[in-house]
């Protein structure tokens, strides 16, 4: 499944929640870096736009959490823009996900 299309608890995983609201960080910003919150069911995403850096939340169940971090932690250095083509293999009755739309 893209991550574009991914939905987590009815709320679609991509674009995460970005700590700014630059149009230029969320397309062309460079993916630096992946965490998870712990006690959480949320990925920490870190970008650089221009040498400044800037952080996005992610919301991901338990059953997709895991595939999603490692997919995201293989492809640290690619355009923000690109993120939501990535292909992550969910079980999608385990984590409940489904496609938007």
């Amino acid at each position: 499944m893209r991550i574009g299309e991914m939905r987590c608890m009815g709320v679609q995983v991509w674009p995460p929640q970005w700590s700014s609201s630059n149009q230029a960080v969320k397309q062309e910003a460079i993916l630096t870096d992946v965490r998870t919150i712990i006690g959480t069911d949320l990925l920490r995403i870190d970008v650089d736009h221009n040498g400044i850096p800037h952080l996005g939340i992610l919301l991901a169940e338990k059953g997709s959490r895991d595939s999603l971090y490692h997919k995201l932690k293989e492809n640290v250095g690619i355009r923000v823009a690109e993120i939501p083509d990535l292909e992550v293999e969910v079980d999608q009755e385990a984590a409940g996900l489904r496609a938007v739309g």
